[in-house]
């Protein structure tokens, strides 16, 4: 179902309870609505952000001083809020106790998450901004796909953010030590002869592709790039698509990697110590590690694009977040949409992309100082909206099939009916939902 762009009337108590006990599987989003009154001549509005003081926190409030000094009508309040909880768990103390939402806030780019807010969400859509308050020719300098991750259905959701694509980062010292240059590497077959190379240094897997909370990103990146799709149309609706050819071939390459003992099934938590400490060489995960890791890391590091399934056409399904806006006093509306344009400006986004990693979602940004920039704005060239899955019981789809896939990377099942199995429990909860 396609969510209405009109501004919907605020849940009450007991509607949030019930949202509440249905999104228990995971469902991670941040939301925005109406803050505190302000002065007569002053607006003032709350935005809730994900970055931390150690990373990438004193860039945006930095940012948000900044926007303050050049709208002196305006005044935002940011919050950082812990990317770790879920951020609708973070909500619904507010709206069960009766508080006040923020106004401006950061969804992830995931289909399923941004298609259960859209439909449970009372929120006011990019496109009824910028009909109200102008802004159609800063949409136009938005980059096609970036836009089109931020929809559901027709409409624009929301104002891309910052964006992420499955990129390699890599230990210079192990893997050039190793005799393997990377820039040499661009498909999964090299990077596997490499693996067996840098394997004979280390003695340990030095491989890890993202495999992370529920996002299926990393599965989702493989089989698209692979010319697979996460979700098609079936008799009966949507339906899942993994357990077909391409998702077939593409998930035999991963769990391969894995019996062979050259990648890591880890989690992501126990990968980045892994990474950090020098264990696992090779990271393929979000560009928005690469910030903390360069801070952090004792050695070296550099990236790499995600690698290509032969000739085939790279798709990397987008991460990273983009910002909705649920304010319902249109002063509100007007302030809460000059701040993302703001944040989604050429020089924010610069700003984002020193202090993080994570890929500007515009091509006009000035040029990134440093290789890995330069590198990750290459690569969100290649970025295509998240393929989820729909309806009521979306994320405890997207739930089921993370769950198929830790087993299976864990085991030595044979994947294709493994994956038919699992594709059988997704179309169990979508069954009949419409296609998207």
């Amino acid at each position: 179902m396609s969510p209405s762009s009109i501004v919907r009337t605020p849940m009450n108590r007991r509607g949030f309870v019930s949202l509440a006990g249905s999104a228990a599987a995971g469902v991670a989003l941040t939301a925005c609505g109406s803050s505190g009154s302000g002065s007569a001549k002053t607006v003032t509005i709350e935005y809730w952000h994900q970055f931390s003081a150690a990373y990438g926190g004193a860039a945006m409030e930095k940012l948000i001083a900044k926007f303050n000094k050049q709208n002196p009508g305006i005044h935002v309040v940011s919050s950082y809020k812990d990317a770790a909880t879920q951020p609708l768990q973070l909500l619904q103390p507010t709206f069960i106790g009766g508080a006040t939402p923020p106004d401006v806030g950061a969804i992830y780019f995931g289909s399923e998450l941004l298609g259960f807010m859209a439909n449970k969400f009372p929120y006011t859509s990019v496109d009824q901004l910028a009909d109200k308050f102008s802004g159609k020719d800063f949409l136009a300098k938005m980059p096609t796909n970036m836009l089109q991750a931020a929809k559901v259905g027709s409409t624009q959701v929301g104002l891309p953010l910052y964006a992420a694509v499955l990129m390699g980062i890599y230990n210079v010292d192990v893997v050039r030590g190793a005799g393997v240059d990377p820039a040499s590497l661009t498909t999964w077959d090299q990077w596997r002869a490499a693996a067996r190379t840098i394997r004979r240094r280390t003695g340990a897997p030095p491989l890890w592709i993202h495999l992370d909370s529920t996002d299926n990103w990393g599965s989702q990146t493989l089989v698209e790039s692979n010319g697979g799709r996460f979700v098609e149309c079936g008799p009966d609706g949507a339906k899942a698509a993994i357990a077909g050819p391409a998702g077939v071939e593409a998930i035999e390459m991963w769990t391969g990697l894995v019996r062979d003992g050259l990648a890591s099934p880890s989690r992501s938590a126990a990968a980045q110590q892994a990474f950090m400490a020098g264990r696992l060489p090779v990271v393929f995960t979000t560009p928005g590690l690469y910030g903390t890791f360069k801070s952090q890391a004792k050695f070296e590091i550099a990236g790499t694009p995600a690698p290509s399934f032969g000739s085939k056409p790279q798709r990397l399904p987008i991460g990273g977040k983009l910002m909705v806006c649920f304010a319902r006093d249109e002063r509100k509306q007007e302030a809460s949409w000059r701040l993302m344009q703001f944040l989604a400006s050429p020089e924010s986004q610069a700003a984002l992309d020193k202090a993080t990693g994570y890929l500007p979602v515009r091509q006009d940004v000035p040029s990134p100082a440093d290789a890995f920039g330069r590198l990750g704005v290459k690569q969100a060239a290649f970025a295509v909206p998240r393929q989820g899955f729909p309806g009521p019981q979306g994320p405890q789809a997207a739930q089921a099939l993370f769950d198929g896939m830790v087993t299976l990377l864990n085991s030595r099942t044979e994947v294709k009916p493994a994956l038919a199995g699992i594709a059988a429990k997704v179309d169990g909860l979508v069954k009949g939902q419409p296609c998207r």
